[in-house]
């Protein structure tokens, strides 16, 4: 969800809407992302980025992946495990151009009016609590450390859809939501402990 207190029914509508009338209504359109694999015995996921720049837009669309994930407070080199970035308009699947601005961040200039789809492939080789990993039993998926965004778009609605199982975003903040509830009840707990009988 894009605001905080926006209702179920509010989400629900805002997906018909935005997918009935993507072009009246443009900042209803959703970004979305697509995750699979050809080959888990070579730890590489191929994830798929498609949004909708509007029209007026004056800056290029510029692609950022994390450089840091939250509980650690340290900057790290997630962009070391992609590969093959291609850039592309989703509508006649023509290659756009792009440049790298920085390790971790890509620049598409003319991406005003198109549907931009950006397709790499990611290393997924790390099992820890902050890394990703596939192999051919299980796969463990860290958006934070996979998943590149538009920059000044975060709080749009998404959809993640992988291996044909789609997954809400009504279904990512409820993760996240009980993720909070359940750090706020640890950091609760001590306090609770220290008050006298």
């Amino acid at each position: 969800m894009s605001g905080k207190g926006k209702g179920l029914s509010d989400f629900y509508a805002s997906r018909l809407i935005g997918s009935s009338f993507k072009g009246i209504y443009p900042a209803l359109a959703m970004i979305h992302y697509r995750v699979s694999y050809e080959n888990p015995l070579t730890f590489y996921l191929q994830i798929e980025l498609t949004l909708d720049v509007a029209a007026d837009a004056q800056a290029p669309l510029e692609l950022q992946l994390p450089a840091w994930r939250p509980g650690r407070y340290e900057l790290q080199n997630f962009a070391q495990k992609i590969q093959k970035v291609e850039v592309f308009d989703a509508i006649t699947n023509q290659p756009l151009p792009y440049r790298k601005l920085t390790k971790d961040r890509w620049e598409v200039p003319n991406a005003a009016g198109r549907t931009v789809r950006v397709r790499y492939n990611f290393y997924a080789h790390q099992m820890d609590a902050g890394g990703s990993w596939l192999d051919e039993s299980q796969l463990y998926l860290n958006p934070v450390q996979a998943l590149m965004y538009a920059e000044g778009r975060q709080l749009e609605d998404l959809t993640l859809k992988g291996f044909n199982h789609p997954i809400p975003a009504v279904e990512i903040l409820r993760w996240r939501e009980e993720g909070e509830a359940a750090e706020a009840e640890t950091a609760e707990a001590p306090r609770r402990r220290k008050q006298p009988l």
